[in-house]
């Protein structure tokens, strides 16, 4: 009895590890964190908040900036939204969603701290969050082949403007209309 417990603990061990090894590569694939990105600027172009650029570097050095914009409560649903389209863009890329759920970590942090600094009620957090997450995908799904572009292009870049985001977005959104 002791013999089999001791492999099958063993056998747990050895599978956590590789699960955890498996989402530690995911984060750190410049691929998947370019996909992110994109799926971020799709939305915030979506909203007119004018991307200034797309940066990816590593973990925890990548960004989509725009311009200074502070959260306000009347834009906190944009915000929300914007977070659930780097989250919908990488679940497309991967169909997994411990991986999209990796790739958000800091956003979801930014999200529950803003949800608290404006004091957001649980009933208003389930409404946002529901409305958003249909949004954001609604949109990744519209734009994925802008976000795969945009993405290609960070990644092959590290960096793109948001000049050249507004412009495969039109570009696909004048092939949609042909």
């Amino acid at each position: 009895m002791d013999e089999e417990w001791k492999k099958n603990a063993q056998r747990i061990q050895e599978e956590h590890y590789k699960e955890a090894q498996r989402l530690q590569e995911a984060f750190e694939d410049r691929k998947l964190l370019s996909i992110h990105e994109a799926g971020h600027a799709v939305v915030a172009e979506h909203f007119k908040m004018g991307v200034v650029r797309i940066v990816v570097i590593a973990p925890n050095r990548s960004f989509t900036e725009i311009p200074n914009r502070q959260p306000i409560k009347e834009t906190l649903s944009e915000d929300v939204t914007m977070t659930f389209g780097a989250y919908y863009a990488v679940l497309k890329e991967t169909n997994d969603q411990y991986i999209a759920n990796v790739h958000c970590g800091l956003d979801n942090k930014f999200l529950f701290d803003l949800l608290a600094a404006f004091s957001v009620s649980e009933e208003e957090q389930k409404e946002l969050a529901k409305n958003a997450h249909i949004l954001a995908k609604q949109l990744v799904e519209k734009h994925w082949l802008a976000i795969n572009k945009i993405a290609d292009e960070v990644f092959e870049h590290q960096q793109i403007s948001g000049a050249r985001v507004r412009e495969i977005l039109s570009e696909q959104s004048y092939r949609d209309t042909e």
